[in-house]
Parts: C-alpha cells; structure tokens; sequence
C-alpha cells in the first residue's frame, strides 16, 4: 500500500474479467515502480444497484475500481461461495469475502450471527466480476465501517453479581437469573 507503479499490458478478458495481461507471454509488457508514501486512491462512490449482480453495462464501467457505497443493508447471511447480498435501496450487489471473512467480521461486530438487517454506514472495496456476478471485495476491516458496538450489548460480570435480597435459604439470585447475557 502507497507504493505507485505504471504497469504497461495487454488488455485481455479472461472469463468475463478484464485484465491487463503482464504475463511473460506478452511482449512489451512493463511494470515501473515510481515511488512509496503516496496518498491512497480515493473511491469512487456509486450506489449499489449501479454496479448490480448479473453483466450489464454500469457494472462492466466499475470493474477493478475502488469504490465507496453508503448506508447499504445486509439483506441475507452468506451464501454457500460466501457472497453476501447488499442493498442501499438502488439494487442488490454482493459483499464477497475473498480478501477477508467478511461474515465473521459481522458476527464479531455485532455479537451475534444474525447480522441480516444490519446496516454498513460506509464499505470500501474493489469491483469484481465472477461467476456471471458483479461483487464488492473489501480490502481489509477498515474499509467496513460499523457503528455497532459490541462492547455495549456485554453485561458487566458486576451488574450479574449485584443482588438485592441475600435472606432466607437462597444466597442472592442475580436479577439476570435466565436471561441471556454475554459478558
């Protein structure tokens, strides 16, 4: 990351995917390092159903592109490929999780394997297109941005510890005595 390059190919669709082919196969194929510390490429925002699931001409214009959508909703749990579908009320896209596991982030920031629902107030990634789909792939975790909290859903072991009545042949029930907690 902050280093910038040239990178000199040929363009080549390799399935459905358009690529610049630096393969040795290819004459006059160059990559020029030009530096380190450059500022990050800033992203592109673009609603989610401009880039859309299935081939179609929007979607082929952000392929391999950096973008940013806004305050999209998970619409579903990961599928068997672990695709994810979004939503920002424009049209479906997918959240794929090749470059991290993008279903266990969620689950970790919101306590819960039921993220369906869930609001992302800002998600970075790069266009992809397989398997006859159009899909965004966060970098890393700071390119989802949650305002879930986990630590405010924790009970404090205190707050289960604190009783009101010690009397009798019971030594104080917690007032959480059956409720589901996670501390």
């Amino acid at each position: 990351m902050g280093e910038l390059v040239r990178v000199s190919g040929v363009i080549d669709e390799y399935y459905g995917v358009t690529e610049i082919d630096v393969s040795d196969s290819v004459d006059n194929f160059n990559i020029t390092r030009l530096g380190y510390d450059y500022d990050m490429i800033t992203p592109i925002a673009v609603d989610s159903g401009t880039i859309g699931t299935s081939c179609n001409f929007a979607g082929e214009a952000y392929e391999g592109v950096l973008v940013t959508l806004s305050d999209v909703e998970i619409m579903g749990e990961e599928n068997s490929y672990g695709e994810i579908e979004i939503d920002d009320g424009s049209g479906a896209t997918q959240l794929e999780d090749d470059l991290m596991d993008t279903a266990e982030h969620f689950a970790d920031s919101f306590c819960s394997d039921n993220y369906v629902g869930e609001v992302i107030p800002t998600l970075v990634g790069v266009v992809d297109y397989s398997w006859s789909s159009y899909e965004i792939h966060p970098r890393t975790i700071d390119d989802i941005t949650l305002t879930a909290d986990c630590p405010s859903n924790v009970t404090a072991i205190s707050s289960i510890q604190t009783v009101t009545d010690v009397s009798g042949s019971i030594c104080g029930d917690s007032p959480y005595h059956g409720h589901l907690v996670t501390v």
